[in-house]
């Protein structure tokens, strides 16, 4: 029988207050086609289970074994043993449904979550740099070269979001074997991990389109 389930991706990195709505408006006009769509935001999944508190635990470990000089290190080490804990209450807080709206607490606990994700990038390469607020993915890669997109989307070293897409993405996918899978890229942050998504995906033999304003 002819397979007509469409996978639909949204990858990292972008605001997680402001997702973009061209997946939602792809999902609607694909099942009323007829078509078994699903859609997945991989920008949540990919940041909740970057800062899982033992994946945190983790990264503080290999980035205290580093060897590296300067505010950025210094700040992140100086923070690493309590940000598992800080930054599970910090998610917490902008789940409830009255402390999201408190000015303070949701100040405190985007800034939990940058740190949290600065000590992610940094344990995984000095010069990656990731952050909600200000909104980044930037690191030893120009997102605007074609040569350092074909390099960066193999590179292991310095890619944060590989080894999410591997173990939870990929499988996944596969298992529903879908006629297509489509990848949306809507911002420069999204690039290089949206890129790498579809390169690792085309690696498994599955057909990828990669869409997006971008």
């Amino acid at each position: 029988m002819f397979n007509r389930t469409v996978v639909l991706l949204e990858p990292p990195l972008f605001d997680c207050r402001a997702p973009h709505l061209g997946c939602a408006t792809l999902v609607a006009a694909l099942r009323g086609a007829g078509y078994e769509t699903v859609f997945r935001d991989l920008n949540v999944e990919a940041i909740l289970w970057l800062l899982a508190p033992q994946r945190l635990a983790e990264g503080a470990h290999r980035l205290k074994a580093r060897r590296g000089d300067g505010v950025r290190y210094a700040r992140a080490k100086d923070c690493a043993d309590l940000l598992p804990s800080a930054t599970y209450q910090a998610i917490a807080d902008l789940r409830d449904p009255q402390r999201f709206y408190d000015p303070r607490v949701h100040r405190a606990a985007r800034s939990t979550i940058d740190s949290a994700l600065d000590l992610q990038a940094l344990a995984c390469h000095e010069q990656l740099q990731v952050s909600l607020c200000p909104q980044q993915y930037n690191g030893p890669y120009r997102a605007g070269s074609l040569r350092d997109l074909l390099i960066a989307t193999a590179d292991r070293e310095s890619n944060l979001f590989l080894p999410f897409f591997e173990q939870c993405v990929a499988p996944e996918v596969l298992e529903s074997d879908p006629l297509l899978v489509g990848v949306s890229i809507s911002n420069v942050f999204q690039v290089i991990p949206g890129l790498t998504l579809a390169r690792l995906l085309r690696s498994e033999g599955l057909h990828v389109i990669v869409g997006g304003p971008l």
